[in-house]
């Protein structure tokens, strides 16, 4: 690990003594084990359609890529369009932005209703 990334680690560990779990979420990919992780960016959209209407969601989440790496051990490419549960919701990975440190997820779900 590098410098920089040794300081990142030291200050990621203490905000987790810090605040414990406050603000973090377990994400489990295809039912896998859980990922400690921090939401990042969400975004809700709703498109009408004839008959009804489209609602689309997409998450972000940021955990400590070693943690991911050691429950997660497969290429990145392996998890696109797997399921991945959040918080009681479900979304499908659709990008994995794997850094030195940190480990960016994005999340897509659907739901169409009436």
């Amino acid at each position: 690990m590098s410098p920089l990334a040794d300081v990142a680690a030291s200050a990621l560990r203490f905000a987790r003594e810090s605040l414990g779990t406050s603000g973090s979420d377990s994400l489990s990919i295809d039912g896998g084990a859980p990922w400690l992780v921090t939401r990042a960016e969400e975004r809700h959209s709703r498109d009408f359609e004839v008959g009804g209407q489209n609602v689309e969601s997409e998450l972000v989440v940021v955990g400590e890529s070693s943690e991911f790496l050691t429950l997660y051990s497969s290429p990145p490419a392996d998890y696109l369009g797997k399921s991945a549960t959040l918080g009681g919701n479900s979304y499908r990975v659709s990008e994995i932005s794997r850094g030195e440190f940190f480990t960016e997820l994005s999340l897509a779900g659907g739901l169409a209703s009436p």
